[in-house]
């Protein structure tokens, strides 16, 4: 998936409602994320830890997951909500941040002080 636009938008849900809250952007509606996308290179070299699924029922999940890119010290973090829609799995919500490597959850992706 690094850098295929075509399938990281297809993952969303195609609605003026899809909601994506990015690390220093914001894009309401499958419109402005496509074209947010299409200006993005591919994050290469990006490694997750802990994800965790969470279903409700058989239609609705809750995606978690820690990552690092190689030669940062920040922790991302990344929750999806997914909704099972006609036409497959979605994501209807997103939210991407990072986190200073002292809190509390960089121990979970093994920073080291110093």
């Amino acid at each position: 998936l690094v850098g295929d636009h075509a399938v990281l938008n297809d993952s969303f849900w195609a609605s003026p409602a899809t909601v994506r809250f990015g690390i220093g952007d914001h894009q309401q509606g499958i419109d402005e994320l496509r074209a947010w996308r299409a200006t993005q290179g591919p994050l290469n070299g990006r490694s997750v830890q802990n994800t965790r699924i969470t279903t409700f029922g058989t239609d609705t999940a809750v995606v978690t997951t820690l990552f690092r890119y190689p030669g940062r010290t920040v922790v991302g973090r990344q929750s999806q909500t997914w909704i099972r829609m006609p036409t497959g799995w979605r994501i209807v919500s997103a939210h991407v941040s990072e986190i200073d490597p002292d809190d509390r959850l960089a121990g979970i992706m093994g920073a080291t002080d110093g």
